[in-house]
């Protein structure tokens, strides 16, 4: 009778799945990515309420969020290309400097009376996040071992998803603090970014062409998004439905005017939409979705309408903020679906150009969300602003379902990056 040696298969133990954490390179790439996004939503947040507080403007409020919008919808030819053709690391190394930079203007602008300068530095800001969103996107998928491209795009969207749902809370709750002291935190995770970029390796897309970039090889990233009904109506509804439902932009004038309530209400509001959007990340990590992606994109999109209009119509502090809460859960739902439906539909030579419409049609939408939300408010009001927009998330979600049969048709995603 023989004995079985130690490496036969009846006594090895089984593997444990490796997981996108255990990638050294993935976790400087996740500490960079949330650092970043956390320097910026703060900032944000942060820029909201002051222009308020010394204003009382929704216009002066909705600029912030044009000034912010212009450099990304200016630049998005040159930011994709840029991000295919140069080292993806030291475009992220200039866009976290100059991130830090910015919060050390603003803390000093903070104790000036001037508000023209601080468009100005929002205006630098924007042209920072224009260059970085496209490419810290497109390093995802070099960042995955053979088998692992679907568990690294979600975990990178969780971290970034974290940040931009964290972070606000993080910033709200700093405002009772005093002036200065938000832009300052901004700062120093700007500097966190900073480093953790220092650590990752020359990041370069694979396989690009050599050839001298014209205006064809910049609009490719329009084109090939045409060209994939799948991936164009997973941008599109995003586009919509942030452009038109987002109630977060106007969170101050709600605290101010409408719950009569002072900065802690700012921060309480923040922190639920985090709560929210962190458990269901948690719950969507336990639990991925694996069948019925598409309808489950637009069903996510639909009841984020709807909530809006709920919270449009309430008048207690205690309501919004359980409202918040359910919003933040939708939407993540919406984002890990979204960013994963682009990515992994889209070649390693294409991903800073798609990334670069990508980053127009979510990032810069928040931004001319938040000014097209000013602008209504300014001559409609507040609350019908607010109720009007979750009304039109709901009208896009559903007629995304006869306009985007792609969409509506996407049940898997696969674990594979195309190549052409």
């Amino acid at each position: 009778m023989s004995i079985s040696s130690p490496e036969s298969p009846s006594l090895t133990a089984p593997k444990a799945a490796p997981t996108p954490w255990k990638i050294q390179s993935f976790r400087a790439f996740a500490t960079m990515r949330f650092s970043l996004g956390a320097a910026q939503e703060i900032m944000t947040v942060a820029l909201a309420w002051e222009i308020f507080q010394r204003t009382h403007s929704t216009l002066a409020l909705g600029l912030v969020g044009l000034s912010s919008f212009l450099p990304s919808i200016l630049l998005s030819l040159v930011t994709g290309i840029v991000a295919d053709r140069l080292d993806r690391r030291h475009i992220m190394l200039a866009a976290c400097g100059t991130i830090v930079l910015c919060a050390l203007a603003l803390v000093l602008l903070s104790f000036s009376p001037f508000i023209w300068p601080i468009y100005i530095v929002v205006a630098v800001q924007g042209v920072a996040r224009a260059f970085a969103q496209p490419a810290s996107k497109a390093m995802v998928p070099n960042l995955a071992p053979p088998g692992m491209l679907s568990s690294v795009i979600a975990a990178a969207t969780v971290v970034q998803g974290a940040a931009t749902i964290i972070a606000p809370a993080i910033g709200a709750l700093l405002l009772p603090l005093g002036n200065g002291i938000p832009f300052a935190v901004s700062g120093v995770c700007g500097c966190l970014a900073f480093a953790a970029a220092m650590v990752l390796g020359s990041q370069r897309a694979r396989g690009i062409s050599p050839a001298r970039p014209n205006l064809p090889v910049m609009l490719e990233g329009f084109s090939f998004i045409w060209s994939r009904p799948k991936i164009m109506g997973a941008m599109g509804l995003d586009f919509v439905a942030v452009l038109f439902g987002s109630a977060t932009a106007l969170l101050p004038f709600y605290v101010t005017e409408v719950f009569h309530a002072g900065a802690w209400a700012m921060g309480a509001l923040r922190t639920a939409i985090a709560v929210g959007a962190l458990l269901m990340a948690l719950f969507l990590t336990r639990y991925p979705i694996r069948r019925h992606v598409g309808p489950r994109l637009l069903m996510a999109v639909g009841l984020y309408g709807l909530l809006t209009v709920l919270f449009g119509l309430s008048t207690d502090i205690w309501i919004g903020i359980g409202l918040m809460l359910l919003l933040g859960a939708t939407d993540t739902v919406s984002m890990i679906t979204r960013n994963a439906m682009v990515q992994i539909n889209t070649p390693d030579t294409m991903q800073g150009r798609v990334a670069a419409v990508h980053s127009v049609t979510t990032g810069a939408s928040n931004d001319l969300g938040e000014f097209e939300s000013g602008m209504v408010a300014h001559v409609i009001g507040g609350v019908p602003t607010v109720i009007l927009g979750g009304v039109l998330a709901m009208l896009a979600a559903l007629s995304w379902i006869w306009l985007f049969p792609a969409v509506r048709r996407t049940d898997r995603l696969e674990d594979t990056l195309p190549e052409r």
